[in-house]
């Protein structure tokens, strides 16, 4: 016969157990960031400074939209676009290389440490008919791999941009 108290126990157990199973899913996120904060604390700095590298390229883009948009041109150095971004930090080089000023621009964040991806943002002016002023066309492209060479420009078709073979599109936008 079942004692009244270790049908309480074997009951607490289930409830333990079936609150552990149902909470499990929930709780798994935070799991792993303890895990990567504990044991891979280099696998966590390397996506905060990719973060960071890509979010840099991101404003470059914004602003190289906004300058031309006022200019007609784009801007061919960092300081044009008056940000308060260093062309150079311990982990990236940034970098601006404007082969048309009326027609596209490359944005760089290439890697200081072979752990590191690289990225390339670019800003494309099309005209379109029916707009007075030319639409700006913008994607950021990170490289597959850790690489210290940031990725081609991009390619335009049609009004999409397609980052090149060695790369991925982490983000575009169109300003009309």
């Amino acid at each position: 016969m079942l004692n009244p108290t270790d049908a309480g126990k074997k009951v607490g157990l289930i409830a333990l157990g079936c609150g552990l199973g149902c909470s499990l899913p929930f709780l798994l996120p935070f799991i792993v960031v303890i895990f990567l904060i504990l044991f891979q604390p280099s696998v966590l700095k390397n996506s905060f400074q990719q973060l960071e590298a890509e979010k840099t390229v991101s404003r470059i883009n914004e602003s190289q939209e906004d300058y031309f948009s006022k200019n007609n041109r784009f801007a061919s150095q960092i300081e044009e676009l008056k940000l308060d971004i260093k062309s150079e930090t311990d982990s990236y080089s940034y970098g601006i290389n404007v082969s048309d000023s009326k027609k596209s621009v490359k944005i760089t964040a290439k890697a200081k440490n072979s752990d590191l991806l690289s990225f390339t943002g670019a800003v494309f002016a099309i005209k379109v008919e029916g707009y007075i002023k030319p639409i700006t066309l913008t994607q950021i492209c990170q490289s597959k791999e850790a690489s210290l060479t940031a990725p081609e420009m991009p390619q335009i078709v049609g009004i999409k941009i397609q980052c090149p073979p060695d790369s991925t599109s982490t983000s575009s936008s169109i300003s009309f």
